[in-house]
């Protein structure tokens, strides 16, 4: 019944709500050089956790006795990944109120700010968007 009407099915629905309950837990505290915590972030910014990148991208710009070219690094990664956990949350709320237009314009500008992005909430938010609206070329290309 669902995929004959172009639903998402309980299980479909179930799995990305829990997908974004879990990205609003709050990380924990990280410790390390700023090398480190830069590799950190780096790795969870291309996986998609922008919260978790962003606290290590601030924990890394709070490490004593680096260079200012390292800590403005830092700071300018920690307030980008601020910025698209924003988009990715009004991206994740758009479409659980099936605003699908709104939904792929919130999570193009996710990927604008971090490109490469392998997230697959994000990835698959943006499919399904597209299959609403009718724009399969789309859909077959991101998946």
């Amino acid at each position: 019944f669902c995929s004959a009407n172009n639903l998402l099915s309980h299980g479909e629905v179930s799995k990305i709500g829990g997908a974004l309950q879990q990205r609003a837990q709050l990380p924990t505290t990280e410790r390390g050089s700023a090398e480190e915590l830069l590799k950190t972030a780096s790795q969870k910014r291309k996986d998609g956790a922008f919260a978790e990148a962003g606290v290590s991208y601030a924990h890394a710009a709070a490490v004593e006795g680096i260079s200012e070219e390292v800590a403005k690094q830092a700071r300018g990664g920690a307030v980008e990944m601020m910025r698209a956990q924003q988009r990715f949350n009004e991206a994740a709320h758009q479409f659980l109120e099936g605003n699908w237009t709104s939904t792929l314009e919130h999570t193009r500008e996710v990927l604008g700010i971090v490109s490469g992005c392998t997230n697959s909430t994000l990835l698959l938010m943006q499919a399904r968007s597209n299959q609403q609206i009718g724009r399969w070329a789309d859909v077959v290309q991101i998946t």
